[in-house]
């Protein structure tokens, strides 16, 4: 039904640039989804942009808010493009272990232990790629203290405590959850401060996103979370199959 979404509107004409900062029917079901899904509130107008992928969205984001020698804090192992993106923006990449006896989590001791006086953003992402690792809520609690009075700026997939939420940029995209690995289109959360700064960048390099691959995601965000929902299933039934295969043979 995405696909159909997508053809439909080709069909239909509808194959112009849309507004920079993506179709506003987008945003406003980006905005129901985190509100539905996460208890986030976000405004379709003033805190959004569809970007081309999560990768645009990290790129801008980088782009916007460093200057030539500001320190990002990364985790290690991370997804390979973090520290590219961040030496390509003029920043400097500082890496903080992630150890297996934590279950690959950032610890609150390790992250101030990571923090100088040229330390601007906080680049985290959980569930983890490579590691698999996951933080709890009570894990990010933990770290909200540390966020809050080193005025960090947080370039993550998750922004639920309210005391930091101008200072985190949320960064999500279509590709997992709605199978749309192809459609190249992601998204950024923050405040209109931010969203400003980085809407500049990406006004002029990218104009804006997809056209096509935005209507597919509208129908993904109105009709789609069902089918969300069994991939989630069978994960899950799959995992627990291996489990239980392990388990029997004393592994």
């Amino acid at each position: 039904h995405i696909c159909d979404a997508a053809i439909y509107s080709i069909e239909n004409g509808k194959t112009h640039y849309t507004a920079n900062q993506g179709l506003f029917e987008l945003r406003r079901e980006i905005c129901n989804y985190h509100k539905r899904g996460f208890q986030m509130d976000y405004d379709p107008n003033d805190n959004v942009i569809v970007t081309v992928g999560g990768s645009e969205g990290i790129d801008i984001a980088l782009r916007a808010l460093i200057d030539p020698g500001d320190e990002v804090i990364t985790m290690n192992p991370s997804y390979v493009a973090y520290t590219p993106g961040i030496t390509l923006a003029g920043g400097v990449c500082v890496p903080v272990e992630l150890k297996h006896e934590d279950d690959f989590k950032l610890l609150p001791e390790a992250l101030e232990a990571a923090i100088s006086e040229k330390t601007k953003v906080l680049l985290i992402n959980f569930p983890s790629n490579p590691t698999g690792g996951v933080m709890s809520h009570e894990d990010y609690a933990k770290l909200v203290p540390i966020i809050r009075d080193h005025h960090l700026i947080v370039i993550a997939s998750l922004a639920q405590f309210d005391e930091i939420k101008d200072q985190v940029i949320v960064i999500n995209g279509f590709s997992k959850a709605f199978a749309m690995t192809g459609w190249r289109l992601g998204y950024i959360l923050a405040n209109p401060t931010l969203i400003q700064a980085m809407n500049k960048i990406h006004q002029y390099v990218i104009m804006s996103a997809p056209t096509a691959a935005q209507y597919g995601a509208i129908e993904g965000l109105r009709k789609g979370l069902p089918h969300v929902q069994e991939m989630v299933d069978s994960y899950r039934a799959r995992r627990n199959f291996i489990v239980s295969g392990f388990n029997r043979i004393g592994l």
